[in-house]
């Protein structure tokens, strides 16, 4: 009786991966399926995941990865001019369409940009910039923001004028943005629509399980079924994930074409 109670308590203390490896009903099992025989190791797997399943975790970075946009780039000198002026009215329209919520036009038009008015503006500006290492969107965001809490009347969010954004005396006295500039080179991250929805509903979840005030593992599980029943949680992670990894794979292509402005919030 004494053996049989150490030999217990000598299993429990067995990691599942070992303790499912040298059973021999788990090894000699084969079950028939549509005349076909199934995987041991599958129907193994199958097992030991569902029973270590537990109390979902948070959806957190951790769970999922979040998309993640770097600091604001900096211009640099082997960039054409075209290029410099591409990416100082893709920082605009970003800024503009970040703070104001407003969707800018400005320099839409590839095959017009070196014809637009303000070309030689930007150029001048882009130059500046490139000395200083001011990157465009940095700039571009610490502008919208001064326009808006001091130039505006009554903080009002209306775009900034570009050829106030990127005027040579503003950019000859950046001391001010100087100043405030951590708060602007820093990188963000974001979740993408599922990671959002997932984690939304896990807080409804947790509060539910708070409310219901549980006593027990049968009133716990009636809580979790009813936002992930069996297996859902983990479908929503795998396809959370999926979709974060596609996401960040097609931000850094657009990031590597030079689009960083239609992307960076803040």
């Amino acid at each position: 009786m004494v053996r049989s109670r150490e030999r217990l308590l000598t299993l429990r203390r067995e990691d599942d991966s070992t303790l499912f490896a040298s059973s021999p009903s788990v090894k000699n099992l084969r079950a028939a399926v549509g005349g076909r025989p199934v995987s041991t190791d599958e129907r193994t797997a199958r097992i030991q995941e569902l029973g270590r399943r537990g109390l979902p975790s948070f959806p957190g970075p951790s769970v999922v990865p979040e998309i993640v946009v770097g600091a604001p780039v900096l211009l640099r000198e082997e960039m054409e001019a075209y290029d410099r002026v591409r990416m100082l009215a893709g920082a605009y329209r970003s800024a503009v369409l970040s703070k104001c919520d407003v969707r800018s036009n400005f320099m839409t038009s590839a095959a017009k940009l070196g014809a637009h008015k303000l070309y030689p503006l930007l150029v001048q500006a882009a130059d500046m910039m490139l000395k200083m290492k001011i990157p465009p969107v940095a700039w571009a965001f610490f502008s919208q923001d001064v326009w808006i809490e001091v130039v505006s009347r009554r903080g009002k969010r209306s775009p900034a004028q570009v050829k106030w954004m990127y005027s040579k005396s503003r950019l000859a006295n950046q001391h001010w943005f100087d100043e405030v500039r951590p708060d602007y080179c820093v990188r963000i991250s974001h979740m993408s629509p599922k990671h959002a929805d997932l984690a939304r509903d896990w807080n409804q979840m947790w509060e539910a399980l708070v409310r219901a005030d549980v006593q027990t593992r049968t009133e716990l599980w009636g809580v979790i079924d009813t936002y992930f029943p069996l297996d859902e949680y983990e479908k929503r992670v795998q396809a959370a994930k999926t979709e974060a990894v596609r996401m960040q794979r097609e931000l850094n292509d657009r990031i590597a074409l030079g689009e960083e402005g239609g992307i960076w919030r803040r």
